[in-house]
């Protein structure tokens, strides 16, 4: 021990008590310093006096301490801290405390103005915004009634521009300077594809009438700013028939890339080739005229090129089918091609190694096999996948329902020639459905697995042929033939149009999985049912639904399940055709393309159009 803390323990008489306070609280700030037992924090600053700082145990060592549990120190230390928020202080595991609400109606959504921070429990919940906590049908991102006039989704909008495609921007039209022509702008979509390389991903509009394709920059549809034909990045021009009735991404040229690839089912150019499909390699900008190549379909005109759908894992490989639905005498063809050796020539079909499915009975003209097609993955999505393809007039039985046929390829490759034998067949419900007028691929339920949709434009909802869509839960296993009537799902279309309508809704035109639209991490599903009339009546205003992911197995009233938009304008056709668009505005939700088919220009012209509506929109 130091002389003078010895003569202090001491007592000398001549050590004084001011000498003694001198050196117990030498900054005079009447706090003892802590080596004489005292609580000064600093003994040599007068401005920092005793312990005050509230200090609790992290037994788990989180850095979350115990709110039960609490001393005082200079400062933090070892496993004492500051925070007082420790849900759990023998499980690291468990987090802190957040705001929760009460839940009173049960909805998942709370209110607001009675949040607190605590560790939650029975009746609490931490999703707010609840502007109604009386009513379960009342929260944010809840399907809203367009026609009820009560506020369902917290947005604090009711109706009008919130329900129709007056309330989505921008609009991009197929004009120059106000003025086109009848060339059927946006008859088909694509989204998701990075065009011109940004990182963005951009939308693509056919215009068979017009033989051009485009593309629009995501990064300007993000804008908002209304879009023209001029405005587009990438056109692809020439004079190849119903260019762009089909539209798909792949990487046919093997770089790595995808690329854009053109169905143009109504050429004849050369005369003798009949159909073809056309290869734009990307990234691309600018206005071109010529394409990297093209696969000639046979010599004959049978609408080689209507339906395109691209994989890389046919049985590890790439492969392309292309529909050609009135081949045939209208009983149409779906070819399989082998898309390993594409050279980026142009070649025939015949050239490539592919299997054909195709010569199905039908009725029409031109509603045969090979309308639409798309793939189904498995839950790896590296797995051969099972491909679907429609015929929406095939004769099954003594009647023409329209049918759906998975082929799943064989273990040898696939790619031989295969027969309907081999198909497992969905058939539509009633004579003249329409079964398989459009079709896509999503995990609707959440398994991990592909589902199918299935329109069916004139099967009966709610009122005769008012149309239905059919969600069929991973379907690739399935053998023989299935009805329509055993879908998991269906939704069934609006009662909309008025005896002055020449037209029936026909829900199912356009269908489409966009992804999670409203950030609850499931998948939408989008339709079109572009005859419907708008909520004032025009007639062929069209209407565009989308539906929440992971809906109960059973049948529904669209309207009464899915968000709605009800075209703002009599013949705008909202919902002709659809596209999941990516996340065009990086908030995090999925984005949905729609084509508005109808769109007449300031001339009176039928140009064409389409919107986005964002996933921040429902």
């Amino acid at each position: 021990m130091p002389f003078s803390l010895v003569l202090l323990a001491a007592g000398c008489a001549w050590f004084s008590d001011a000498d003694r306070a001198a050196v117990v609280d030498a900054d005079g700030d009447g706090f003892a310093a802590q080596a004489f037992g005292g609580t000064d924090c600093d003994d040599a600053d007068a401005a920092v006096g005793e312990a005050a700082l509230a200090v609790h145990p992290d037994a788990d060592g989180d850095g979350l301490g115990d709110p039960d549990q609490s001393t005082y120190a200079c400062a933090p230390s070892g496993r004492l801290v500051e925070d007082a928020t420790d849900c759990d202080d023998a499980d690291a595991g468990v987090g802190g405390m957040t705001d929760w609400s009460p839940d009173a109606d049960g909805d998942g959504y709370g209110d607001d103005a009675q949040a607190a921070l605590s560790c939650g429990g029975a009746g609490l919940v931490t999703l707010g915004g609840d502007c109604d906590d009386a009513r379960d049908d009342v929260h944010p991102g809840a399907v809203e009634d367009c026609l009820s006039g009560l506020d369902a989704n917290c947005d604090q909008k009711t109706g009008g521009s919130a329900c129709t495609t007056a309330g989505l921007a921008p609009w991009v039209t197929g004009t120059e300077d106000g003025s086109g022509s009848e060339q059927a702008f946006a008859e088909r979509l694509l989204g998701g594809v990075d065009v011109d390389g940004d990182g963005v991903p951009d939308v693509v509009a056919g215009m068979p009438y017009g033989y051009a394709v485009s593309a629009y920059s995501g990064v300007d549809l993000a804008a908002g700013a209304p879009l023209e034909l001029d405005d587009a990045v990438l056109t692809v021009e020439g004079f190849h028939y119903r260019m762009g009735a089909a539209l798909a991404a792949g990487d046919a040229t093997r770089d790595g890339t995808p690329d854009l690839l053109i169905g143009c089912p109504g050429s004849d150019d050369p005369p003798t080739a009949g159909s073809e499909v056309l290869v734009v390699a990307l990234p691309a900008t600018g206005t071109i005229s010529r394409h990297t190549g093209e696969i000639q379909g046979e010599p004959v005109n049978g609408g080689f090129g209507f339906a395109l759908a691209w994989t890389d894992h046919l049985q590890n490989a790439p492969a392309l089918i292309v529909g050609a639905p009135i081949e045939a005498d209208a009983g149409g063809y779906a070819y399989a091609l082998d898309m390993t050796d594409y050279l980026n020539v142009d070649q025939g079909v015949w050239n490539l190694d592919y299997g054909r499915l195709g010569g199905v009975t039908s009725h029409g003209d031109g509603y045969g096999l090979g309308w639409d097609a798309v793939w189904l993955y498995g839950a790896d999505r590296t797995g051969s996948p099972v491909a679907a393809v429609a015929a929406p007039q095939a004769v099954v039985g003594p009647d023409n329902p329209g049918a759906v046929y998975l082929w799943e390829p064989d273990a040898n490759g696939g790619m031989d020639t295969v027969g309907l034998d081999d198909a497992t067949v969905l058939v539509g419900e009633a004579d003249y459905d329409g079964f398989g007028f459009s079709m896509s691929a999503g995990d609707y339920d959440g398994d991990g697995l592909d589902d199918l949709a299935v329109g069916a434009i004139t099967a009966e909802g709610q009122t005769s042929a008012s149309g239905v869509v059919y969600v069929f839960s991973a379907p690739g296993p399935w053998a023989g033939m299935v009805s329509a009537a055993d879908a998991d799902v269906l939704f069934l279309g609006e009662a909309r149009n008025g005896p002055e309508a020449e037209t029936q809704e026909i829900l199912g035109v356009a269908v489409a999985f966009v992804g999670d639209m409203n950030g609850d991490g499931t998948t939408e599903l989008a339709m079109g049912a572009p005859n419907a009339q708008g909520l004032a009546g025009e007639v062929n205003a069209g209407a565009v639904y989308v539906a929440p992911g992971e809906l109960a197995p059973r049948a529904y009233n669209v309207q009464e399940v899915a968000w709605a938009r009800y075209g703002d304008r009599a013949g705008l056709e909202t919902g002709a055709s659809l596209s999941a668009a990516g996340d065009l505005d990086e908030d995090g939700r999925a984005d949905l393309a729609v084509g508005m088919t109808g769109y007449t220009d300031a001339y009176g012209d039928i140009t064409g159009a389409f919107t986005v509506w964002f996933g921040a929109q429902l």
